[in-house]
């Protein structure tokens, strides 16, 4: 499942995306996270690119059913994503192994 999780401006720069982590049932899980906007400016250039506006995030899921499910925890920066070698990059849809696959001590 891929989504983009909306940020405000100054919470979350590109070096940090690493640290976001995807709970399920109180346990991270593997997750994929790369910047998708950056937040811009309209009057101040200076600031353009500095903070993450959305970021987009995919983890290993299959639905059972068309039923919503509630057992996602929060989405937060406290520590390094889970181990994946089978999160892939949304847009190419193939493995990735550079730094924008999340694994864990990086």
């Amino acid at each position: 499942m891929t989504f983009g999780l909306p940020l405000t401006r100054g919470s979350v720069n590109q070096t940090q995306l690493s640290q976001v982590r995807v709970l399920k049932n109180g346990t991270e899980i593997p997750a994929f996270v790369e910047q998708l906007t950056p937040w811009r400016s309209v009057d101040d250039a200076a600031i353009d690119g500095q903070s993450v506006r959305v970021a987009r995030i995919q983890i290993p899921y299959t639905f059972a059913a068309l039923n919503s499910e509630n057992d996602y925890g929060p989405v937060g920066r406290t520590g390094p994503n889970a181990e994946s070698a089978d999160i892939t990059r949304p847009a190419a849809g193939v493995a990735h192994g550079d730094h924008r696959h999340v694994r864990r001590g990086r």
